[in-house]
């Protein structure tokens, strides 16, 4: 890895990956960036018959499709997406959830669709678990990662235990296309992400962090703001890593 250049992680929230069209509008994304690495989160329940069972065949294959390209390392983002790391029962499936079965199915799952064993989990809701969890979640082979998107450094302790931050300018937040102007989140401006160039520039002293949701793929403007980003990347010549690889430069 070169010390001389900036380097560049893109990572894929997988919040929205519920929704074939939005699935395969961002394969493509993917697709017309051969040259760069991306590390793709994808929340396991809604692909294993627990949720949207007319249309599990079709997002199973959209997203296993997805998950091969030879450009992406597959993530988890939890199986059921606890919305808030102490409470047992606040998830996507308002059922009981424990770490353990939370890292461990979604990691079944994407491994027999992607044939690729995920390293890196993405933590869902407040991003805010207790340091007993966060053991858990390194005693099962996975890295936590996310939250800490302001933070000055490249991760925060929990209990002694390392949860590596975001860092990087978030694109939609929740339900619906949300981008963040001035602080407040905002539904007028589809391509506001755009801007996330202008936020690159201004961190120089931090990685490049392309972050962006399954959700930026709804709309054309959401699509091609992602797109514009992206090109941008090429044209600076930045050394594009998968999240797993940057979290090594950090140990």
């Amino acid at each position: 890895m070169s010390e001389d250049k900036r380097k560049l992680i893109i990572t894929i929230d997988g919040d929205g990956n519920q929704r074939p069209e939005w699935i395969k509008n961002i394969h493509q994304i993917i697709r017309s960036h051969p040259t760069l690495k991306f590390t793709t989160s994808i929340i396991t329940c809604y692909l294993n018959g627990e949720m949207h069972q007319d249309i599990r065949e079709e997002l199973t294959n959209h997203t296993s499709n997805l998950l091969k390209e030879p450009n992406v390392e597959p993530a988890s983002h939890t199986h059921t997406h606890p919305f808030d790391w102490e409470n047992p029962v606040a998830n996507i499936l308002a059922e009981k959830w424990s770490v353990d079965d939370e890292v461990n199915k979604s990691k079944a799952t994407i491994k027999q669709l992607s044939g690729k064993t995920p390293k890196m989990l993405l933590l869902s809701g407040n991003c805010n678990p207790t340091g007993k969890q966060v053991e858990q979640i390194y005693r099962n082979n996975m890295t936590p990662f996310n939250g800490g998107a302001h933070d000055e450094e490249p991760y925060r302790l929990i209990d002694g235990y390392r949860v590596y931050n975001q860092r990087g300018l978030p694109d939609v937040h929740y339900h619906g296309i949300r981008k963040w102007r001035e602080g407040k989140a905002y539904l007028d401006y589809p391509d506001g992400y755009k801007n996330a160039v202008f936020y690159f520039k201004e961190h120089v002293d931090r990685v490049v962090h392309v972050y962006f949701h399954f959700y930026a793929g709804e709309f054309k403007e959401t699509v091609d703001a992602v797109n514009h980003v992206l090109d941008w990347c090429v044209s600076q010549g930045f050394e594009s890593m998968y999240l797993s690889e940057y979290i090594e430069t950090l140990l």
